[in-house]
């Protein structure tokens, strides 16, 4: 693709009015009149787009303007809109409610979201919300479309507050999702079901997964074919997800653009060349049935169906004319996706997916042009090495804040695991499309589970070599714009080949290393004081730039570290990371430039003296009951910490019995971390 025709692509330019609108109104609260007044002005503008286009469009550029910001305006409002009372929380009440989503399902537990109404008041609201069950009894799980009706109270969505951690409360609450249940399955009471496709889907992918379970696989290996297959990655260990993701070849367990490629390759190499004619419109239905049939198995997940939209309007823009434009082809499928689910503008899948292809169609032909070989393995070697780079330049950026690292082996990783994943793609698909008696199943047992057994192995030898995970740069929101900005006028620059627009790239790059620099000095002079939020636990961090030691009462799992310290750890870019266990009833001082921290850890006679010396009294689950409240006596002017190894239950105790004391304590387990800069 030597150049880019903008006229080509006029859904490019819808697209972007419609993103902006939704991105928009993500940050900006709009008032019930907003909506009035857009449908009026909606239909003034489709007035006027009708008499412009009788007098044949004299002036475009006022159509180009209204249609504009009628898109900008639909994006405004085409988002999922629940009407909530906050009253509802920390209250019981009898909702009747409609399960949406199976998020996680287990043999003794199971996790959903149910869209609820409460039945028992005059308020007038619907909202979703997280549903946990607890079920001890061998009853059948929920599924999509379930009707309910149950007692409970709906409690809040808790931040752990743990400085630059993953927020899984506010990841929900962007899904519109307003709290969460606890109930036994004993506690719910079936009203019936709706049909639905989320239903339909759910019970496809069930089906194929209880034909996978008959392979008899490992744990491990189970969860990486469920995974690979289903995108389902409930059964994957965190240690798993941990290889794969230092190896850069965590995008393999996630069902999306890379298997619904190979499925689609795979369905017209045997359909053959799809030119015109009668033929050529039965291949194509053949491939884009295909291509959703392996959608339903998969669960049709939001990047399975982003990822099958787009292959199915590549198809059909391909059958239509062989001159079609990938560029409009993309900007297709996201403004559908984002007409069906508004909310997918926010979500880290959708631009990754989308930039990832991007960056492959413009940079592939001129980084795979670049070298020349005559062997076939050479050229297939350097096609996937050209691919892949080409994926990481349009996505780093974003990955990098987002995750916090760079895989530095990516490529080795790709050239090990790519040729084998449409052997293990194929081979499992059959063992869910045909029964489980025929000879072609049982044949392919062994091999697929020694493909799988290779892919963890490299997985793991690639995670483990020295540097496979480059931290040295720690990216701001901004600092992504200014970098995605910078790559956006390279290319402006590569199409025009005008030379201001080099000069734009080069200035916006020196800006953009400049700022990454002055962030790294501003990190360099700021000490932290935090208290973690680690259910059951305590963990007191200290770091003044370089190195970061945190105290800890019990040694902390892989999962801990890596969901509560590891991104605190990344983000502040330290040299040195010390943890230490706590072997004394009292810790002192832990101390900042401006603050002095002590952590009592058990029954310790404070002296007035020490006390004085200190700004911030941490206390743990271990100190007994009798001597906070001489503990009270003693304090003057200190802040009260109580950590993450009290229960919420014992921090509300606490909280009702210091509630005319004067103080102002900090319980972690209710209101997250505690957090001190210098």
């Amino acid at each position: 693709m030597k150049s880019i025709n903008y006229s080509a692509i006029p859904f490019v330019r819808l697209l972007f009015a419609l993103l902006a609108g939704r991105i928009f109104s993500s940050y900006v609260h709009i008032p019930a009149l907003y909506y009035v007044i857009v449908f009026v002005l909606a239909l003034l503008g489709l007035v006027f787009i009708y008499y412009s286009a009788r007098m044949g469009f004299a002036r475009q550029w006022t159509v180009g303007a209204v249609l504009t910001l009628m898109l900008f305006a639909l994006g405004m409002v085409n988002r999922p809109h629940y009407i909530f009372d906050a009253s509802l929380t920390n209250s019981r009440h009898v909702y009747c409610a409609v399960v949406k989503k199976v998020l996680k399902d287990a043999e003794d537990k199971q996790s959903v979201i149910v869209k609820c109404m409460p039945a028992d008041t005059v308020l007038n609201c619907y909202f979703s919300a997280l549903l946990y069950v607890r079920n001890n009894d061998g009853e059948t799980g929920l599924l999509p479309g379930d009707k309910l009706a149950f007692e409970g109270r709906l409690s809040p969505l808790q931040r752990t507050g743990n400085p630059f951690a993953f927020e899984y409360a506010d990841y929900m609450h962007n899904k519109g999702i307003e709290g969460q249940f606890y109930l036994h399955a004993s506690q719910l009471q079936r009203m019936g079901s709706v049909k639905t496709l989320s239903r339909f889907f759910y019970l496809t992918r069930e089906k194929a997964d209880r034909k996978l379970k008959r392979l008899k696989l490992g744990k491990a290996q189970f969860g990486i074919v469920s995974a690979l297959v289903l995108g389902d990655k409930s059964m994957l260990d965190h240690q798993t997800k941990t290889y794969f993701s230092n190896a850069g070849a965590i995008h393999i367990l996630s069902v999306s653009g890379l298997h619904v490629g190979i499925i689609y390759l795979m369905l017209t190499f045997f359909m053959g060349r799809i030119g015109k004619g009668a033929l050529s419109m039965v291949k194509v239905s053949i491939v884009i049935i295909g291509l959703w049939f392996y959608a339903a198995i998969a669960g049709m997940s939001p990047s399975v169906f982003r990822a099958t939209l787009m292959f199915s309007i590549f198809v059909i823009s391909k059958f239509i004319s062989h001159r079609y434009n990938i560029y409009h082809s993309m900007a297709i499928a996201a403004f559908i996706i984002l007409i069906i689910n508004p909310d997918t503008a926010l979500h880290a899948g959708f631009w990754l997916s989308f930039l990832a292809v991007a960056s492959i169609v413009y940079f592939y032909p001129k980084i795979s042009a670049g070298l020349y070989f005559s062997s076939p393995w050479a050229k297939y070697l350097w096609g996937l090495f050209s691919v892949s780079l080409s994926a990481q330049i349009g996505t780093a950026p974003l990955a990098i804040y987002l995750f916090g690292f760079f895989p530095t082996w990516f490529v080795v990783s790709n050239f090990l695991v790519i040729p084998v994943l449409p052997l293990v793609l194929t081979g499992a698909l059959l063992v869910v499309l045909l029964p489980y008696s025929f000879i072609v199943v049982q044949l392919i047992v062994e091999p697929l589970t020694a493909m799988v057994n290779y892919l963890m192995e490299v997985t793991q030898w690639v995670g483990s070599l020295p540097n496979a995970t480059f931290v040295g740069l720690q990216l701001s929101f901004y600092q992504v714009v200014l970098l995605y900005a910078t790559l956006v006028l390279y290319v402006i620059w590569q199409q025009r080949k005008a030379g201001r627009y080099l000069i734009y790239t080069l200035f916006l790059l020196c800006f953009s290393m400049f700022s990454v620099l002055a962030s790294s000095y501003h990190k360099y002079h700021q000490q932290y004081l935090v208290v973690h939020q680690i259910n059951g636990k305590t963990a007191v961090m200290r770091s003044d730039g370089i190195t970061g030691d945190c105290w800890v009462n019990q040694p902390l799992d892989t999962k801990e570290y890596s969901y509560a310290l590891k991104p605190f750890v990344l983000n502040r870019e330290l040299k040195v990371f010390r943890q230490h266990t706590m072997d004394s009833v009292v810790l002192c001082p832990v101390a900042g430039s401006h603050y002095n921290m002590m952590v009592v850890n058990g029954d310790a006679d404070l002296q007035p003296s020490l006390l004085n010396k200190t700004d911030v009294i941490v206390l743990t689950s271990k100190i007994p009951s009798y001597q906070i409240k001489e503990l009270l006596k003693k304090m003057k002017r200190q802040k009260l910490v109580f950590d993450s190894s009290f229960s919420p239950a014992q921090c509300r105790y606490y909280q009702r019995q210091l509630k005319n004391s004067g103080l102002n304590p900090h319980f972690v387990s209710l209101h997250g971390a505690f957090v001190l800069i210098n």
